[in-house]
């Protein structure tokens, strides 16, 4: 699954694989674009910039970031 392939998805359910950076595989169930439990004043960078995508795992009720060269297609 591209990055572009995960912006189409606009906000509905989507599932994937990546390998996360202690190397081991990790299955998530999440969305983009969800706005709730947002505190503070945001990032100081731009995850894009670094090959990665903000998602909001919904097993785990938090947000993650995906590193976009690490999805297992």
């Amino acid at each position: 699954m591209t990055r572009e392939q995960i912006m189409q998805t606009g906000g509905k359910f989507f599932s994937l694989t990546f390998i996360k950076k202690d190397g081991t595989a990790r299955k998530i169930t999440a969305r983009i674009g969800v706005r709730k439990n947002i505190k503070g004043v945001g990032l100081s960078f731009n995850p894009s910039d670094h090959g990665l995508i903000v998602v909001y795992d919904i097993h785990k009720r938090a947000y993650r970031m995906i590193n976009l060269n690490t999805i297992v297609i």
